[in-house]
């Protein structure tokens, strides 16, 4: 499984899809008609919609090198490398309360591909916004200090009435509803200012001239294409959709990034207004920030109990944290590279299962060093650059071999649709080997990525209560299953 950690998708996701916007009736026009859509939404206790969001960038080879070598790195690159990242989703907000939002994540780039499950509640306690937030399913807590309008009225900006706004002639069917379509054009200026607004700094008029002064950039070239679908009748958003175009390519044209293509667009669909009742924060992120337990924790074993040839691990990476909240009812955010860092400096692990209370500990297998630690996933790699392995550990009350088998499928899927970079793509079945003394279960996939062959192993041991994943990245040894993993397998106490 391919997981990281990041929470950059759900801030962006989020402070688009929270707007309500536009529309238009029978014998109006648009300056008419926003106004009173402006005032429906503003009016309204709750909203609810999908959301979908998609970003590609296109780096040709040329550029990647001189950005190579800016940063100090000999190396060449010999093709362009393209970009994707895809959010899909949905959107609960009750106003001057709650908002939630879930969503699949999904980053493909260089070749590689990692997908993971956000889920964030977002709550406005006055000038605190308290955000609540999951990557498949590890929960953290976190507050900063925004402006006091709520997640309903932070992009009404986007529903200004001095916008030039066209009302379309033809009307369209939208999930069965006979929608008008408002369109409008967001120039550079436009979009700048209501960026500093929504950053709270609206004070101060946009002067692009001095911005292309300072920055070297010409934001006149920026421009955005907005749509919005609004019940003919109720006169209440539907839908919208938002594209960047190929603006942010020109934006780029006179710059060091000359020649990279880049695309935004956004969608909300199946928009509805005051179907919101209560929006409720689950036990275990609650738990995060220390506001409650979730009922059923399970017991921890503790260290001096651990029965295990490696002795007492000195700092796991579960105790490498940041300085930051430690105080009662407050998060500890754990500090990846300080995790890490113990890790090597230890030259052992322990890892914890995802959920919670099941751990087995691991040294490090010579060549290969720690590049992230947590308390549920450790990532080694190698010296030489070849590969890196990443382990997990899961609950065998909540999954399978067979399952987790599967998550594999979803990138050869991937590869199979790229054609044009991906070749000889082959993945076997289920398979088992004895590997240093024990039973691994496993499924082999090769590859050709961009003119390099790939061989990539995915294993799974039975650890007794959880199951210990094992997943390559990059291995282009042609070593058997046995040669490759043994020291990966070896190195486990349990």
């Amino acid at each position: 499984m391919k997981k990281s950690k990041t929470y950059l998708a759900i801030c962006m996701a989020g402070a688009l899809a929270v707007s309500g916007l536009a529309g238009c009736g029978e014998s109006v026009t648009a300056e008419e008609l926003v106004p009173e859509v402006q005032e429906n939404a503003q009016n309204a206790d709750s909203m609810e919609a999908g959301l979908s969001a998609r970003i590609s960038a296109k780096v040709p080879a040329d550029v990647l090198s001189s950005l190579m070598g800016s940063s100090g790195s000999s190396a060449a690159a010999t093709a362009d490398v393209e970009a994707e990242v895809t959010l899909d989703g949905e959107i609960q907000a009750i106003r001057e309360d709650t908002t939630y939002l879930n969503m699949d994540l999904e980053v493909s780039a260089a070749g590689m591909m990692q997908s993971m499950a956000l889920e964030a509640y977002l709550v406005q306690d006055g000038d605190t916004l308290k955000a609540y937030a999951a990557t498949d399913g590890e929960w953290t807590y976190s507050e900063s200090e925004v402006e006091s309008d709520t997640a309903m009225d932070s992009m009404n900006q986007l529903l200004d009435d001095g916008m030039d706004w066209v009302l379309e002639e033809d009307t369209e069917e939208v999930g069965g509803t006979e929608a008008y379509v408002l369109t409008a054009a967001l120039s550079g200026e436009e979009l700048l200012q209501i960026a500093q607004e929504v950053a709270g700094a609206s004070g101060e008029d946009v002067d692009l001239d001095s911005l292309l002064e300072e920055t070297g950039v010409d934001f006149s070239k920026l421009n955005l294409d907005l749509v919005w679908y609004v019940d003919q009748e109720e006169r209440t958003p539907l839908g919208m959709e938002l594209d960047f175009g190929s603006s942010l390519t020109d934006l780029l044209a006179d710059t060091p990034l000359a020649g990279v293509e880049v695309e935004i667009s956004f969608e909300l669909t199946d928009m509805a207004y005051n179907s919101v009742e209560e929006i409720a924060i689950p036990e275990e992120a609650l738990a995060a920030a220390g506001g409650a337990e979730p009922e059923t924790e399970p017991e921890m074993e503790s260290e001096e109990s651990t029965d295990s040839f490696l002795g007492e691990v000195t700092q796991p990476a579960a105790e490498a944290t940041t300085e930051a909240a430690t105080e009662a009812g407050e998060e500890t955010i754990p500090d990846y590279e300080a995790g890490a860092a113990a890790i090597n400096a230890a030259g052992q692990f322990t890892l914890t299962s995802y959920s919670g209370g099941l751990t087995i500990n691991g040294t490090l297998p010579a060549g290969y060093t720690c590049g992230y630690g947590t308390e549920n996933m450790v990532r080694l790699d190698a010296e030489d650059g070849s590969n890196s392995v990443t382990y997990s550990l899961m609950d065998k009350e909540l999954w399978t071999i067979e399952e987790l088998a599967e998550d594999p499928d979803s990138w050869v899927e991937y590869m199979q649709e790229d054609t044009e970079n991906y070749k000889d793509i082959v993945i076997s079945d289920l398979q088992t080997a004895t590997v240093a003394g024990r039973e691994v279960s496993y499924r082999l996939l090769t590859y050709n990525a961009y003119g390099l062959d790939y061989q990539e192993y995915y294993a799974w041991v039975d650890t007794g209560s959880a199951i210990c994943e094992i997943e390559t990245d990059g291995d282009q040894t042609g070593q058997t299953v046995e040669e490759f993993l043994a020291p990966f397998v070896e190195n486990l106490a349990f």
